[in-house]
């Protein structure tokens, strides 16, 4: 079984708060607090992973002690609130999740998410944008490669611009869930007009090549001929993408995936860390083929 290695986020994000400190306080001073990490896309359910933040002062305390499964998350679209109900999720780390199938999501509402625990409250907000519809799909090959094709999605940009994206990539081959693609945050600035974005894998995907399941003969960010994969084009507000694009540079560019010359990444969590990714999506299947 695969691992989303992306919801360490989770947990990791906040120790560049205590690298920030390093030079000269102590530890013990920053603030533990609530890390959020949740979903709700146009016709998709929400889902919330919620964690305490950690700090390198805590190395002696197992990485389980950091997840909260006995939390109160309520999700709210201004007209409803619901509690989300926690249950295990051994598909994801970390292996625990809260989410309802009692509110769909719908573009030009307001959703707010509240987390608690003991003490400890944050929350967020955010309005669902419109999706973009992924007009199809492409598949080039690579050159000197034979087992490997350049995958691409083509849609139109809307009269409203400009418009944030986020690509998010799952294998359906593999069984990974939808994590955000390398490279993968962009902004259309071009009202309707004709766009042709790549897609890579996950940068989570090919850690989780590394540590489960079958090893191929070469890690690559592109897809494997025959592999059955999703893409989604996911329509954010600003701050949503500010997020998505710091985690994208820190993934591909950084000294590691959430510190980046000792760079928080930004937040639109309200009294804690993390993201509440409110997601306009439009999602396309397809089977890699590009002889």
């Amino acid at each position: 079984m695969l691992l989303n290695s992306k919801n360490i986020l989770s947990v990791v994000v906040a120790m560049a708060l205590a690298l920030l400190a390093s030079c000269g306080s102590n530890f013990d001073d920053v603030p533990t607090r609530l890390v959020v990490e949740g979903y709700i896309d146009s016709d998709g359910y929400p889902r919330v992973y919620l964690t305490m933040s950690v700090s390198p002062s805590d190395h002696a305390k197992p990485l389980s002690d950091s997840f909260i499964r006995w939390g109160k998350v309520t999700v709210s679209d201004g007209d409803t609130t619901i509690i989300l109900t926690g249950a295990a999720d051994y598909d994801v780390f970390p292996p625990f999740v809260y989410r309802t199938y009692e509110m769909k999501g719908v573009p030009g509402k307001r959703y707010t998410v509240t987390a608690q625990y003991k003490e400890l409250t944050v929350t967020s907000s955010a309005t669902m944008l419109q999706p973009t519809a992924i007009d199809g799909i492409e598949f080039s090959p690579i050159e000197h490669n034979d087992s490997l094709c350049a995958t691409f999605i083509n849609f139109t940009s809307p009269a409203d611009v400009p418009a944030y994206y986020v690509i998010q990539s799952r294998s359906r081959t593999r069984g990974t869930s939808f994590q955000t693609s390398m490279l993968g945050a962009f902004v259309a600035n071009e009202p309707l007009s004709k766009y042709r974005m790549q897609v890579y894998r996950a940068g989570s995907d090919l850690d989780e090549l590394l540590v489960g399941g079958e090893k191929p003969e070469k890690l690559s960010s592109s897809f494997v001929r025959g592999e059955r994969i999703s893409v989604k084009l996911c329509r954010v507000p600003k701050e949503i993408y500010d997020f998505w694009v710091a985690f994208d540079n820190n993934s591909t560019f950084g000294e590691t995936r959430f510190v980046n010359g000792y760079t928080l990444l930004p937040s639109n969590i309200e009294g804690g860390y993390g993201v509440w990714s409110v997601q306009g999506a439009c999602t396309i299947d397809a089977t890699v083929d590009c002889e």
